[in-house]
C-alpha cells in the first residue's frame, strides 16, 4: 500500500476481488457462511501446520468455552421465546451490526457483543431450570 498509494492499492484489490469471485463465486459464499458460524462458535477449520501445539490446544479451548455458551444461549432464547419474554429482536440486530464482517474478514473481538447476548441468554436458561427445579414452574412473561 505505501508504494502504490491508497487509492491504487483499493483499486488493486477491487480487481482482485473480481477475479476471484469470477473464478468461484461459491468460494466467496461459502467463506461468508464460515464466517456467520465463526459469529457464534469460533474458528471453524483446523488450524494451519504452521501454528505451534499450544495454540492448536488454546483454540480448541476456546470453541469448548464458546460452545458451553452457545447450546445453552439456544436453549435460553428458544424458552424466553416459549414463555413469552419478547427480547428475541436483539438477536438479528446484533446479527445486522456484524455484516460488514461477514462479508470481509471476522475476527474474535469483533464477536464479543454477540457472546454478550449468547451469555445473556444462557444465564437465563440457567437460572430457569434453577427456578424449575426450586418451585417446579418456568417463568413466564406476562404478555398483554
Amino acid at each position: 500500500m505505501k508504494e502504490m498509494g491508497e487509492k491504487r492499492y483499493f483499486a488493486y484489490c477491487g480487481e482482485r476481488f473480481s477475479e476471484e469471485y469470477k473464478h468461484d463465486p461459491s468460494a466467496y459464499w461459502i467463506r461468508c457462511v464460515r464466517r456467520v458460524g465463526y459469529l457464534f462458535v469460533g474458528p471453524m477449520s483446523a488450524p494451519s501446520i504452521t501454528q505451534v501445539r499450544l495454540s492448536a490446544r488454546a483454540d480448541l479451548a476456546r470453541w469448548a468455552f464458546d460452545m458451553m455458551i452457545f447450546v445453552p444461549a439456544v436453549c435460553g432464547l428458544f424458552l424466553a421465546w416459549r414463555r413469552g419474554y419478547r427480547f428475541l429482536w436483539i438477536v438479528p440486530l446484533s446479527l445486522m451490526s456484524t455484516i460488514p464482517y461477514i462479508i470481509s474478514h471476522v475476527n474474535y473481538r469483533f464477536t464479543m457483543h454477540i457472546r454478550l447476548l449468547l451469555l445473556m441468554a444462557a444465564v437465563f436458561f440457567v437460572l430457569s431450570l434453577l427456578q424449575r427445579v426450586r418451585t417446579g414452574r418456568w417463568p413466564h412473561a406476562t404478555v398483554e
